[in-house]
């Protein structure tokens, strides 16, 4: 357990200040596995890893994947931008199992 709060301590460290709201900047909405929810800004051109790890912080990501709902999409590369992905200004995300049927799609 104490691992586990280091990891999420380390995590919070290196991901930057919430920025201010402005027109660079998207309004992120992540509902997760357990149906909680979370939210951040975040610049349009921050990579979508960043959001994952925030989400990491309060989820394992691993063997999971951030899903719009609709239109369904999934991002294999997360390197890509918010704006590359179409996240911007503003997304509701899902946490996904990989490898399982979500209830997003029923």
């Amino acid at each position: 357990m104490k691992k586990e709060n280091e990891k999420k301590k380390d995590i919070l460290q290196n991901l930057a200040p919430q920025p201010e709201k402005s027109d660079l900047t998207s309004e992120v909405v992540i509902r997760l596995s357990n149906g909680d929810r979370l939210s951040r800004r975040f610049y349009g051109t921050d990579p979508l890893n960043l959001v994952i790890s925030f989400v990491n912080v309060s989820e394992d990501m691993e063997n999971k994947i951030l899903v719009t709902h609709y239109p369904r999409k999934s991002f294999p590369d997360t390197s890509i931008t918010l704006k590359d992905a179409g996240l911007f200004p503003r997304a509701v995300l899902f946490v996904e199992e990989l490898g399982l049927s979500s209830s997003i799609n029923k």
